[in-house]
């Protein structure tokens, strides 16, 4: 089973997304019950936060095997943010490729 997630403050969400968030907390909320198979990321969130923390913490759960591998998508218009994003995704994809953690 699929569950695609967009993580946007303004933009609303593609009809082929199975729900969307605005905030980091709401993401990783649902990124830790495990449904989520793809997320799409927007850098800027309003305010402090950043879909790069979001990033991270994929990266992070990756590593530590916590996380199941997910395809994603970063559609941020900040070239910086968006460069910073690619890369921890990509770290992530490592990670599991590597399946260090695997059973």
């Amino acid at each position: 089973m699929s569950f695609a997630l967009w993580v946007d403050d303004i933009r609303e969400a593609p009809l082929t997304y199975d729900a969307r968030v605005r905030t980091v907390k709401a993401a990783i909320i649902l990124l830790k019950t495990g449904i989520v198979t793809h997320i799409s990321l927007d850098h800027d969130l309003g305010g402090e936060e950043t879909g790069y923390e979001i990033a991270r913490w994929i990266e992070d759960w990756a590593y530590w095997g916590r996380l199941s591998p997910l395809t994603w998508e970063v559609y941020s218009n900040n070239p910086p943010g968006r460069a910073k994003m690619i890369q921890a995704l990509k770290q992530a994809d490592k990670f599991w490729g590597e399946s260090v953690f695997a059973s």
